[in-house]
C-alpha cells in the first residue's frame, strides 16, 4: 500500500503528516508509527500529524508518538496542521483563524508572514506545584500543569550537562504522574524575558529538540513564579528554533496563553507499507 505524505517541521519537532479528509482510507497502525518515525532506517519523525475532517471545525487533528500511542495535543504539530491546511484547503477558508479539532479540545490558530503560525492554546489545568524529588542527589522542586498534554518543569542552573534522558524517565514514571505519566521539562532562566529548554517526551522516551506545549509549560511556570516578568517570553529549545509564548498574567492567574512556531514545509512524497 503506498502511503503519501508531507513531511513538515515547527520550532525544532519534525512530523508525518497524513491527509485523510477527501477519502484517504489509509490505516495508521502501531506497527507502521515504530516503523515511519524511526530515524535513518525510514521517514524519521518526532511523531504522526492525522488531518481528518471535521463537523464542527475546519480539521480534526490526531497527534501519534512514535511508540504508537497517541498524544491528547501537540503545540507544535497544530502549527504544523495550520500551515498545512492553508496550503491544502478542501474548501474555502473564511475567517482569519482556522479552529482546529484536538483530544484536548478546540485550537485557534492564525497564519502569518507564509510561515509564522500564533496558536492559541487551551486554559492550562491540573496545576500543582508542591511537589519535589532526588536527581542526582539533590532535591528539586517540581512543577506539573497540564498545557493540553502533561508536562513537570524542573529549573537547573547548569542546563547544558543535566542528563535529560535519565532524570526524564525518572520523573515521567513517577506515582504523582501515574497513569499517563509527564512530559519533563528542565528550564534555565536566561533573562527576565527568556528561557533555555531541553525535554524528556513521553511516546518518544527521550529528549527531542523542541516541544510546543512544554515551552508553553515554562513560561507560565517562570511567570507564576516571578523569574520571568512580561510577555511575550523568548524560549529557546536544546536543538530547535527560538519559540515565543505570549499570555497575560493577573493577580498570579495565567489566561490568553498564545504559542508562536515558525513552521517549515521539508518535502511532500509517498512510502510503501504492508503490515
Amino acid at each position: 500500500m503506498k502511503i503519501e505524505f508531507t513531511k513538515m517541521s515547527a520550532g525544532g519537532n519534525d512530523f508525518i503528516v497524513i491527509d485523510r479528509r477527501e477519502g484517504n482510507t489509509v490505516e495508521v497502525t502501531p506497527a507502521f508509527l515504530r516503523e515511519a518515525c524511526r530515524r535513518k532506517f525510514s521517514i524519521g519523525a518526532d511523531g504522526v500529524l492525522l488531518l481528518e475532517n471535521s463537523t464542527s471545525e475546519d480539521v480534526r487533528l490526531r497527534i501519534f508518538n512514535p511508540d504508537g500511542s497517541e498524544a491528547e495535543m501537540c503545540g507544535n504539530g497544530a502549527c504544523c496542521t495550520a500551515l498545512y491546511i492553508t496550503l491544502n484547503p478542501i474548501h474555502p477558508i473564511e475567517r482569519q483563524c482556522i479552529t482546529i479539532n484536538t483530544k484536548a479540545g478546540t485550537l485557534e490558530a492564525e497564519v502569518r508572514d507564509e510561515n509564522r503560525v500564533k496558536l492559541k492554546m487551551t486554559t492550562p489545568k491540573d496545576i500543582k506545584f508542591d511537589l519535589k524529588a532526588e536527581l542526582g542527589g539533590t532535591e528539586y522542586a517540581l512543577y506539573f500543569l497540564n498545557t493540553g498534554v502533561p508536562h513537570t518543569i524542573i529549573f537547573v542552573e547548569d542546563l547544558r550537562n543535566t542528563p535529560v534522558d535519565e532524570w526524564g524517565r525518572k520523573i515521567r514514571y513517577l506515582r504523582d504522574f501515574s497513569p499517563d505519566g509527564t512530559n519533563v521539562d528542565f528550564v534555565k532562566v536566561k533573562s527576565d524575558e527568556a528561557l533555555d529548554l531541553r525535554v524528556y517526551e513521553r511516546g518518544v522516551e527521550k529528549e527531542t529538540f523542541s516541544c510546543g506545549t512544554g515551552a508553553v509549560a515554562a513560561a507560565i511556570v517562570a511567570a507564576k513564579t516571578g523569574k520571568v516578568k512580561k510577555s511575550p517570553v523568548s524560549v529557546y529549545p536544546h536543538g530547535g528554533l527560538p519559540l515565543r509564548v505570549h499570555f497575560r498574567l493577573l493577580r498570579g492567574e495565567i489566561t490568553d496563553t498564545y504559542l508562536e512556531s515558525e513552521v517549515r514545509v521539508s518535502y511532500r512524497g509517498e512510502t510503501e507499507w504492508q503490515d
